[in-house]
């Protein structure tokens, strides 16, 4: 269906955005849980945000939270 496929690239965006940051995912059950290979430092991201847009915004500010810098 439409909404699984909207859900899916979401999905997708997240995990290109951890990547280009030096995140691996650990787990994906309710939650993307993702873990730095440099510090180990752990970020643990919604599968399905509501707002992308806004939720971009939200995981830049973990990323500098957690390693200092977001790409």
């Amino acid at each position: 269906s439409l909404c699984i496929r909207y859900d899916s690239m979401k999905q997708r965006e997240i995990k290109r955005k951890m990547k280009r940051n030096g995140f691996i995912l650990i787990r994906e059950t309710n939650h993307l849980v993702f873990k730095h290979i440099v510090t180990g430092a752990l970020v643990t991201t919604p599968k399905s945000p509501r707002n992308n847009k806004h939720y971009s915004k939200v995981l830049d500010r973990q990323l500098k939270k957690s390693i200092g810098i977001s790409l």
